[in-house]
């Protein structure tokens, strides 16, 4: 797909959910608008666990961004801490499921190098 595409599919997306927020009772925009939230950003948190099968297969994080889930793990923690808080529950359930996906990703650089372990094939290859 073209970067263009793809910035109108995002700008309509965006216009309709903007459109539906000026039609709709304000009490019900803000339960909705809490869902649709933590639907998309767990969906952002979690997508790095896509390749959760492939990790497994070649034994290495090399495909994660441990900057990015390192940090994302420091701030869902500290929006955490704000949600219980101030205790709204939209922010306590989205980030508290976003510190665990974000824990359960850091565990993977725990268990599996940054990079790909090579095969015996390989190795002996390299010794030719």
């Amino acid at each position: 797909m073209s970067t263009l595409t793809v910035l109108a599919k995002a700008t309509l997306f965006v216009a309709v959910i903007l459109g539906y927020a000026q039609l709709e009772d304000k009490e019900l925009v803000e339960f909705r608008y809490g869902v649709l939230t933590t639907a998309l950003f767990l969906f952002l948190v979690g997508s790095p666990l896509m390749h959760i099968g492939e990790i497994i297969k070649t034994k290495s994080t090399a495909m994660l961004p441990f900057p990015l889930i390192f940090m994302g793990t420091i701030v869902a923690f500290q929006w955490l801490v704000y949600g219980l808080i101030i205790n709204n529950a939209f922010i306590i359930f989205q980030n508290g499921v976003a510190f665990t996906l974000s824990l359960a990703q850091l565990s993977l650089f725990a268990i599996y190098p940054s990079k790909p372990v090579e095969s015996s094939a390989e190795t002996d290859k390299k010794k030719d």
